[in-house]
């Protein structure tokens, strides 16, 4: 950590004293014989505080400018390849309530300007020498495990510096202001609960020596040991403390602070409506592993807000979406659903439409989630996002999609009636003609309409529609003999689980 020099306090304080003298100084202004010389003295402190503006600072100095006046401050550890993630924790927790006192820290060169082009968003470019940056790393890996201990360090050198720290893992949202929720106003550690273990995504430290010794044993047995993350380290030397009563620790309610096992799992949450936590003051977002999985999760439960190159608010892009209305059993309806949506993403390529997704049927998940009031499962429950996203990131949108309010009106209002391609899986189905909708028969209902057949129907008859609805697509259109497209789909449904292991 840098040495701490009285000059860093200094220059943090005498930039505040500017502003309060170019305040004073304008009111002055109002008396006449103080006009001359009060422009020109503001004009003078004004080139000095903008000479002062682009001066990097230091840690302490940063640390110093943003905590609030009881030395309280949020941080936040961020690389390049989770800039998204870091904004959207700006977006659905700072700005919502009001905290200023919040200071990300960017884990390598390009983190803070890449943050700043969104904001600007305030953030200090803390030297981790960090070489994958730009690398998303997900949980259990190695580059996870180094990366969690930059946590660690930053915590410390805030703590020598007397200020008491909230760390802030960057999937979380809070529901309310945390710092009006911790229970302990004594305690050295109050740590959200991760079930078995505290969770070092999101905890509380007061700048005491208890608290400071946690840390500077936790980065050393990380240091020393690779295969650990900083939770293991801090939970183990923590553990080891409370025995010998060292330190005063306390663990978050779960029910108010819930990991999320606790929230979605354990509520049976899996889309926005399922369920609510009156009593919450945060939800963290782990429990899946991925960051793709993690952002997926949170659109699908209203709770995403970043809207890069127009993700929600662009007027122009037109969608297709459509249900899966039949349970075949637990046997055949994944089978019949992945062909549908193989199906669904043929039909988004071949229409320059982008697919909403629909709901899946929850049959041979075995997470509480998968148990929710309707039944009703998420793309996740079977298949990996990380590697759906790798083949279709900008191709598809959150089953909850046209429920957000970033949406334009324009598309949520320029929806078609429901329409059902007749095939004879529809007729053996006994799927009836939609109420209020419309059947398109095609020539050959045995093979299904043809892509010539959807492009004269989707693109020209019914192609001013923003949004395309279809009852279902069970063996209605003529597979595709577009070889490489077909590879791309079958690349990209990756089986997995729930969780994303």
């Amino acid at each position: 950590m840098p040495h701490l020099h009285a000059s860093h306090f200094r220059n943090a304080w005498q930039q505040i004293q500017f502003s309060k003298m170019v305040r004073i100084l304008s009111s002055l202004r109002k008396v006449s014989k103080f006009v001359v010389f009060s422009a020109a003295l503001v004009s003078i402190l004004l080139l000095t505080r903008s000479s002062m503006r682009y001066k990097p600072l230091t840690f302490q100095e940063a640390v110093l400018k943003y905590s609030d006046q009881e030395n309280r401050i949020f941080l936040a550890t961020v690389d390049s390849s989770y800039v998204e993630m870091a904004f959207n924790l700006y977006l659905t927790s700072f700005l919502p309530f009001n905290i200023s006192n919040f200071l990300f820290m960017g884990a390598d060169s390009k983190a803070c300007q890449m943050l700043d082009d969104n904001g600007p968003i305030q953030c200090f470019s803390y030297d981790f020498n960090e070489t994958e940056g730009n690398i998303s790393s997900s949980y259990g890996s190695p580059g996870f495990r180094r990366k969690t201990h930059y946590k660690t360090q930053v915590i410390l050198d805030a703590l020598r510096l007397g200020h008491t720290v909230v760390i802030v893992d960057l999937d979380i949202v809070f529901f309310r202001n945390p710092l009006e929720h911790f229970p302990c106003g004594h305690c050295d550690i109050q740590i959200q609960s991760d079930v078995s273990e505290g969770n070092t995504g999101f905890y509380m430290a007061r700048p005491t020596i208890a608290s400071i010794r946690l840390h500077e044993k936790a980065l050393e047995l990380g240091g020393n040991n690779s295969g650990i993350s900083n939770q293991k380290a801090i939970d183990r030397t923590m553990e080891s403390m409370i025995r010998r009563k060292t330190i005063n620790q306390t663990t978050l309610n779960a029910g108010k602070f819930p990991c999320g096992f606790t929230y979605f799992e354990k509520k049976k949450i899996m889309f926005l409506g399922d369920g609510t936590c009156k009593d919450c003051v945060l939800l963290h977002n782990n429990w899946i592993v991925s960051q793709e999985a993690k952002i997926y999760r949170f659109k699908e439960n209203g709770m995403w807000q970043v809207d890069s190159e127009g993700y929600y608010s662009d007027p122009t892009r037109k969608y297709l979406t459509y249900d899966n209305p039949i349970d075949f059993g637990r046997n055949l309806t994944l089978g019949r659903e992945t062909e549908a949506l193989k199906t669904a993403l043929y039909m988004g390529h071949l229409l320059n439409r982008t697919l909403i997704l629909p709901t899946f049927h929850c049959h041979g998940c075995k997470y509480e989630a998968c148990r929710n009031k309707k039944k009703a499962c998420a793309l996740n429950t079977f298949y990996k996002i990380a590697v759906f996203d790798k083949y279709f990131k900008d191709g598809y949108r959150e089953h909850v999609f046209l429920s957000h309010p970033k949406v334009p009106e324009s598309v949520k209002n320029r929806q078609s009636p429901t329409f059902l391609i007749a095939s004879e899986e529809s007729v053996a189905l006994k799927i009836e003609d939609p109420v209020e909708g419309k059947t398109l028969v095609p020539k050959n209902t045995k093979k299904g309409a043809t892509e010539s057949e959807l492009i004269s129907w989707f693109r020209g008859t019914y192609g001013d529609h923003s949004v395309l609805r279809f009852h279902s697509l069970y063996g209605a259109v003529f597979p595709s003999d577009n070889t490489e497209f077909l590879k791309k789909i079958k690349s990209a449904l990756k089986v997995t689980d729930y969780r994303q292991y």
